[in-house]
């Protein structure tokens, strides 16, 4: 390890205070370090204790999205044999003996491991520059087009919403007042004298009236929730999108490229559109069924 030291870089060592948590020691040596170098002895393999900080150290390094580095080392008595397979899986370094030799050949090993390693690093940290750099010249300006976009969807949506309510409004109106005028003097222009196919037409004809303007108050709701639901929908894209906005703002300077995926993950929150679910049956007045019913009522008062 002096030969290491000699190279300039800084051993962080295992070794820990009695009366600490051995587990949080470990995790604060895993987070300080950016290589981790297990030296590997059949010995070593017989403590239950080094195989859980083994075990740990690995699955960090390992998990660490290529942020850390492991790198085992194997004395000459190993017996791979006895190696967990999560250590057998990565490659490592062998050493032939603890000569000063054998101890420069391997600084010498790890080094190259460690500048290949870093050289990785330097290269993904630029590209992540190369992107952080992207997103802050491009991003405020999309965020704030799409936020004005959306807003005025919105507000299309909410004027288009409204329309149809009201046409529903207007249509369920005319219904009642036609249903009243209809029936008031109707049958009464018709004399003492029965006339069943009078009597019948002006049924159907009030019928077919009375039932439309039911079906058109029905389709004009039917459009006028699905122009809400779209409203409500698009209210709570231009939330999470204006959150996402604030929080790039606030944190800028440290914000990540995945932390930005989560940041606006709820960009589209559904792309299921509210006029989509919507079927033919849902405003189908069944004029026909109606009208038959209209007329076995009839046919059964004339009995």
């Amino acid at each position: 390890m002096r030969n290491l030291v000699n190279n300039g870089h800084e051993i962080i060592l295992s070794d820990f205070e009695v009366g600490h948590d051995i587990n949080m020691s470990i995790k604060k040596a895993m987070q300080s370090a950016d290589i981790h170098i297990a030296l590997i002895s059949n010995k070593s393999l017989n403590s239950n204790y080094f195989i859980n900080e083994l075990s740990q150290i690995r699955n960090y390094s390992v998990h660490s999205n290529l942020r850390k580095l492991f790198i085992p080392v194997f004395f000459p008595d190993i017996s791979f044999e006895t190696l967990p397979n999560s250590i057998q899986n990565i490659r490592g370094i062998s050493i032939d003996g603890t000569t000063e030799s054998n101890s420069k050949t391997l600084a010498k090993e790890i080094e190259l491991a460690i500048n290949s390693f870093y050289g990785k690093q330097f290269a993904i940290e630029e590209e992540e520059k190369e992107v952080k750099e992207k997103i802050e010249s491009s991003a405020p300006e999309y965020i704030s087009q799409t936020l004005i976009d959306l807003q005025s969807k919105e507000t299309n949506m909410k004027r288009y919403a409204i329309i149809w309510y009201g046409l529903g409004f207007l249509a369920l109106i005319a219904g009642v007042a036609g249903t009243i005028w209809l029936s008031n003097p109707g049958l009464a222009d018709f004399g003492e004298k029965e006339n069943w196919s009078k009597t019948i037409f002006f049924a159907i004809k009030s019928a077919l009236i009375i039932i439309l303007l039911i079906a058109s108050s029905k389709y004009s709701f039917n459009l006028g929730k699905s122009y809400m639901n779209e409203t409500m929908k698009i209210a709570d894209r231009i939330h999470a999108i204006s959150f996402g906005k604030f929080y790039l703002q606030v944190f800028n300077k440290r914000i990540e490229t995945e932390e930005l995926k989560d940041i606006f993950r709820d960009w589209n929150i559904s792309n299921q559109s509210s006029f989509m679910g919507q079927k033919s049956e849902d405003f189908d007045p069944k004029l026909l069924d109606k009208i038959s019913e209209v007329i076995d009522k009839i046919k059964g008062n004339d009995k």
